[in-house]
């Protein structure tokens, strides 16, 4: 089966927009791109490597530009929209109290990640110490996000059969419902309209 070279280009450039905050789970894009790999549409040998670079120049990304911007990037029209005051405070907070392993932990908490790294960046942390407490992370993570979804490709499989099944259930139980109701209400019309006769 063909291995579409705009799958890899889209799916790494999701996760540099992750790093950027945008509102998407990069958890959601390498499970993904792990299934799609099962599935047959890549290869896994390819799309791991560009999955972990992707992370990794994104992450790197938004700590640079807290290096260069600071506390800027908040008066920013465009920017200051994925990132916000309360994230950079309490970043700042995170970083103070843990210090240069808040980088690794950061990775496991999509919510503040890229606020972390930012204002990481913005403090003027070493970007290599950055980096290496990331790498770690991301050595860990990526690879276990893609090839649980690779491996586990079969149980997806089944779970969203599952889904399907279900979802047709519900749209059944919703139309019973609505024809339940619809009874129900020219029941009452038609005894009001008796009454009001009387």
């Amino acid at each position: 089966m063909a291995h579409p070279v705009a799958l890899y280009f889209l799916l790494t450039g999701i996760l540099l927009l992750c790093g950027f905050g945008l509102p998407l789970p990069e958890d959601v894009v390498l499970i993904t791109g792990g299934y799609l790999a099962y599935s047959g549409y890549m290869d896994i040998t390819i799309f791991l490597p560009l999955a972990l670079a992707g992370v990794l120049v994104g992450d790197s990304s938004v700590f640079m530009i807290g290096k260069k911007t600071g506390d800027s990037i908040l008066n920013h029209r465009f920017l200051s929209k994925f990132i916000k005051p309360f994230h950079i405070r309490k970043a700042k907070a995170v970083i103070e109290k843990y210090h240069d392993r808040i980088f690794f932990l950061a990775r496991f908490f999509p919510g503040f990640r890229s606020a972390i790294f930012y204002t990481g960046g913005a403090l003027k942390t070493k970007f290599l110490k950055f980096f290496l407490y990331d790498s770690l992370a991301a050595l860990i993570s990526v690879p276990a996000l893609v090839l649980g979804s690779y491996f586990g490709g079969e149980y997806i499989d089944q779970v969203l059969e599952i889904a399907k099944q279900v979802q047709t259930v519900l749209i059944l139980i919703g139309i019973l419902l609505i024809i339940y109701v619809v009874i129900k209400i020219r029941r009452w019309i038609h005894q009001k309209n008796a009454h009001d006769h009387d």
